[in-house]
C-alpha cells in the first residue's frame, strides 16, 4: 500500500522528529543555554578540475528534488509566553503522578483524535530556495582552510531561512578541490547522506556532459511522509507499541536513565566546556572479519545485533549497571515508497539488554536479536519517544548530550590498505555528543569508529573503550563459531 501524496490544499503537518527537536531547541532557548547544532555533513572529493557553476547546479538540482530542503520553521507567539509555560511544564514534569499522568494523556488522544490540533510551529516550502556556493582559495594569504571549514560545520543554520544547507568549496595550494555540504538534521538522516551523493553525482556528471540528469522522481514528499507517519501511529497499532515499551522499559516511568558517559570507568571528567572532540577507529577484516560473517550465519543474527550484544557487554562491565539501555539508530525505512526520500526518517530508540540469568554468549545474541527485531516491529511511539528526549539532559551540562549512542552503516568497497590496527584520525573537530560508536560495514571488513568528547575522555580511556569493545567482540565470534 502506497503512502498517500497531499492534495495541494493539505497543510503538510511535522514529523514527530521535527516537532521533537524544534521543542528541544527551544527549551533551550527558554533557558538561556546556546542550543545542539544538529547539523550533518557530506564531503566529496574532485580528482579533476572542477566547473564551480555546475556544482552550484547540481546542488540545487538535488535541493528541488526534495521538499525537506526547501522548508523553514519558525515559533509562533511571543517568547514571553512560552517561558511561562516551560517553567509550568518542568515543574510538572518532576513529578511521578506527572509522568504517569502523560503516558495516559497519549491514549487519550488515541481513543479520541481531534482534527485540529494546537501547533507551537510554522513551516513552509518555497519552490524557489537555492543554494549559493562559497568558495574558500587557500592559495590566498591569512586563508586557514581547517578553520573555515569547521566554521561552516558547526555554525547553525537559520531555521527561518529555506534551503536548509550550505556548501563550501576548498581549494588548495596544490590545486586539489573539496567540497563540504552542510545540512540541517531537520531535513536529514544518515540513509538520505547517501541519497544525496548519489544524485549530486548523477547531476553533477549530466551537466558537465551537457544534458540533463536522469534520476527516478520520488515516490513522496516529506510532507506525505510526515502526514502518514502520524496516522500510522493512532488506534489499535498504537495501543501495541505503548505496551511493548512500557513492558520491557526499566520501570513504568518513560523517564528511564539511559548509561551516561559518567557512569564508565574509561570516563574522567576534567570539568572543560570546550566541546572538542577526538576520533579514533580500527578496521577489521581478513580472518577476524570473516570469522565475524560466520558468527552470524551460524547464530542467525545480523552484524547490527552482534555488535549491540558485544557493546552491551563491555558497557555493563564498565558502568556495573544490568540491563544496560542504549540510544540505538534505525534507519526506519520498510516502505519502498522511502527509499528515495530525503529527510528526517531515522529513528533512535532506547534498546534495553538484560544479562540477568544469561550464562553463554549464544543467549546473549538470542536477547540482543529479540530486542532489535522487537523494536523493528513495535517503534517506540513518538510522543512517548519526546516524553524521553524531551527532558532528560540535566540543568549546567549546557545541553551537552551525556548519553552513550550507536549508529551503524553500510558502505561499499573494499577494505582500506594498511588499516587493521586501532589508530588515530588526525585533528579535531567540535561535538555535542559526549560518545558517539559507529560501525561501517562493508563488503570484507568493519570499520568500528569511536568519537569522543575531550571535556569527558582522555586518550587513554577511549582506547581502553575501543580495545574492550573489539576485545570482546573478538571473544563472542570465536566461542559462537566453535559452539
Amino acid at each position: 500500500m502506497h503512502i498517500p501524496p497531499l492534495s495541494a490544499s493539505d497543510v503538510a503537518p511535522l514529523s514527530f522528529n521535527q516537532e521533537r527537536e524544534l521543542y528541544r531547541d527551544l527549551w533551550a532557548r527558554l533557558r538561556g543555554f546556546t542550543p545542539l547544532t544538529l547539523n550533518m555533513t557530506i564531503r566529496f572529493k574532485f580528482d579533476t578540475p572542477v566547473n564551480h557553476a555546475i556544482v552550484e547546479r547540481a546542488l540545487n538540482e538535488v535541493v528541488r528534488r526534495h521538499d525537506a530542503l526547501r522548508t523553514g520553521y519558525t515559533v509562533m507567539g511571543p517568547m514571553l509566553l512560552w517561558k511561562f509555560l516551560g517553567l509550568v511544564g518542568l515543574l510538572a514534569l518532576r513529578f511521578s503522578a506527572m509522568r504517569r499522568l502523560a503516558v495516559w494523556t497519549i491514549r487519550r488522544w488515541n481513543r479520541n483524535p481531534k482534527p485540529a490540533r494546537f501547533t507551537v510551529f510554522r513551516q513552509w516550502t518555497i519552490p524557489t530556495a537555492t543554494v549559493t556556493l562559497q568558495r574558500v582559495d587557500t592559495r590566498l594569504p591569512g586563508v586557514d582552510p581547517l578553520r573555515a571549514v569547521l566554521s561552516a560545520c558547526h555554525a547553525p543554520l537559520d531555521m527561518a531561512d529555506p534551503p536548509l544547507i550550505r556548501a563550501v568549496l576548498v581549494t588548495h595550494s596544490d590545486g586539489r578541490e573539496n567540497l563540504t555540504v552542510v545540512v540541517s538534521h531537520l531535513a536529514f538522516d544518515l540513509a538520505s547522506e547517501a541519497l544525496f551523493r548519489n544524485e549530486f553525482w548523477t547531476a553533477y556528471n549530466a551537466f558537465a556532459a551537457g544534458v540533463e540528469p536522469s534520476l527516478p522522481r520520488p515516490a513522496v514528499q516529506y510532507g506525505a511522509f510526515a502526514a502518514w507517519q502520524r496516522q500510522r501511529f493512532s488506534g489499535p497499532y498504537l495501543e501495541e507499541c505503548l505496551r511493548y515499551w512500557c513492558d520491557r522499559l526499566p520501570g513504568f516511568s518513560p523517564f528511564f536513565s539511559p548509561v551516561r558517559v559518567d557512569e564508565l570507568r574509561y570516563c574522567t571528567r576534567n570539568g572543560d566546556r570546550r566541546r572538542l572532540s577526538r576520533v579514533r577507529e580500527v578496521v577489521i577484516n581478513g580472518e577476524p572479519h570473516a570469522r565475524l560473517r560466520a558468527c552470524c550465519s551460524r547464530a542467525r543474527v545480523t552484524p547490527y545485533m552482534l555488535l549491540w550484544a558485544a557493546l552491551g557487554r563491555v558497557l555493563r562491565d564498565a558502568s556495573k549497571r544490568d540491563p544496560v539501555v542504549v540510544w540505538m539508530a534505525f534507519a526506519n525505512r520498510t516502505h519502498p515508497d522511502l527509499e528515495r526520500l530525503i529527510g528526517w526518517v531515522e529513528q533512535t530508540l532506547p534498546l534495553s539488554l538484560d544479562f540477568g540469568g544469561l550464562t553463554s554468549d549464544h543467549e546473549i545474541l538470542e536477547r540482543a536479536r529479540a530486542a532489535v527485531l522487537g523494536a523493528m516491529e513495535f517503534p517506540m511511539p513518538p510522543p512517548l519517544l519526546s516524553l524521553h528526549q524531551g527532558f532528560e539532559i540535566p540543568p549546567g551540562e549546557e545541553l551537552v548530550n551525556n548519553h552513550v549512542g550507536f549508529d551503524f552503516r553500510t558502505e561499499p568497497g573494499e577494505a582500506p590498505r594498511n588499516e587493521s590496527a586501532a589508530r588515530v584520525l588526525p585533528g579535531e573537530s567540535y561535538s555535542d555528543f559526549a560518545l558517539q560508536i559507529s560501525a561501517f560495514q562493508g563488503w570484507t571488513y568493519l570499520r568500528l569508529r569511536v568519537q569522543y568528547s575531550l571535556d569527558w575522555f582522555a586518550d587513554d580511556g577511549a582506547k581502553q573503550l575501543l580495545d574492550d569493545l573489539t576485545g570482546t567482540l573478538n571473544r563472542m565470534t570465536l566461542s559462537t563459531v566453535e559452539t
